[in-house]
């Protein structure tokens, strides 16, 4: 028995020795794997694979960031604040950004960079500086680029700001009509401006001249379209970019039914007028109107024509619908604008008047609830 003990406290250590021998030649073979001798070829080693780490799911890279309009919009507007800064040279301080409920009364820049793709969505925003207002157009990249923010080529006059602005070509400009403006009549102080940058075409810059007066001269001139709306009136300057050419265009003649109207529009060939077999009704109005889509962004229309010229501004003051943007009255026809696109309302005034800005009417219309909702919560 005591034989048998000793043999085996002999084996234990034995056996222990030849494990650690085994473990100091597997750690030489894989330091010879990672060592090489010269001339000699590794032998290729199983390895297993990595333990599967906690993995981040992102979105492909076509998807739009998951954030909403609301966020969207400050993050742009906060760049574009400081984009203005910078080009102006001047403090952040300095440059104030449009509300956005302010902004759906503005309208649309004209002159703004390419979105690519060109099917994106866009929108805008807009910032102040002193009287001067910037819009900068925004959209989501569907690459890595994330949020684009990139200014536009128009600017807007806010005459209702009572700071002394750094003269430029468009406070001039804008000084020049208001003096135009009182020779008419007409006080220049009650109403809102718009200037936008435009290349005119003609000596005429643009305005339509009568009938039996002579073509105007082809002529490239660089210059401003400025409008001035008092009371439901819009009143249409075009000039060029130093103000020395200043030409007031006078309300159209008018059309006798929608036919002429459309007849009109299409006389630019270069202008995209499209008329689909469609009819429109308004709230408030008891007529039947004619669809037609004006420009390649296809801005609808609705037109109606009537017996009498009178008949037509009466029904202009009975529509009461959420998509009228704008009304115009020309001659027997009455024209109801469903977006507020500068550039549709630009052609439109060309041959019509402006006679009601429904967009501005329900704004303002909020504003007075919610200052009388203020009013009465500060009597309780």
């Amino acid at each position: 028995m005591n034989s048998s003990r000793t043999t085996r406290r002999r084996l234990i250590p034995l056996a222990l020795l030849l494990a650690l021998a085994l473990l100091l030649a597997a750690c030489g073979e894989d330091d010879s794997s990672e060592a090489p001798e010269p001339g000699e070829t590794p032998a290729p080693t199983a390895t297993l694979p990595p333990e599967p780490a906690d993995i981040e799911l992102t979105e492909p890279a076509d998807a739009l960031p998951l954030l909403d309009d609301e966020a969207l919009a400050e993050e742009a507007a906060s760049r574009a604040r400081a984009d203005l800064a910078d080009r102006l040279g001047i403090s952040l301080s300095e440059i104030l950004a449009v509300d956005r409920e302010t902004s759906l009364l503005l309208d649309e820049p004209l002159l703004c960079p390419d979105v690519e793709p060109e099917d994106a969505d866009f929108e805008f925003v807009y910032v102040q500086h002193q009287q001067v207002i910037y819009p900068y157009q925004y959209y989501v990249s569907t690459g890595d680029d994330g949020l684009i923010v990139k200014a536009c080529e128009d600017t807007l006059v806010d005459e209702d700001v009572l700071t002394i602005p750094t003269p430029n070509a468009r406070s001039e400009v804008v000084a020049l009509v208001k003096a135009d403006l009182q020779l008419r009549g007409v006080d220049p102080e009650a109403g809102q401006f718009a200037v936008q940058p435009m290349a005119w075409h003609d000596e005429a810059l643009d305005c339509p001249v009568p009938e039996d007066s002579p073509t105007p001269a082809p002529e490239l001139v660089d210059g401003f379209l400025v409008t001035y709306t008092l009371d439901g009136v819009t009143y249409e300057y075009h000039t060029d970019d130093t103000g020395e050419r200043i030409a007031y265009c006078e309300p159209p003649m008018g059309h006798a039914a929608n036919a002429a109207f459309i007849y009109s529009l299409r006389r630019d060939e270069t202008r995209e007028v499209e008329v689909p077999d469609e009819t429109v009704t308004y709230n408030g109005l008891d007529a039947t109107g004619e669809v037609v889509l004006l420009t390649e962004k296809q801005v609808p229309l609705g037109l109606f024509d009537f017996d009498t010229p009178e008949e037509a501004r009466q029904a202009a003051s009975l529509v009461d619908d959420e998509r009228a943007a704008h009304i115009y009255v020309s001659g027997y026809v009455l024209i109801v604008q469903e977006e507020n696109s500068p550039q549709v309302s630009s052609i439109l005034l060309q041959y019509a008047e402006r006679v009601r800005s429904p967009i501005l009417e329900r704004q303002q219309a909020e504003d007075e609830a919610a200052a009388a909702e203020a009013a009465a919560e500060a009597d309780e």
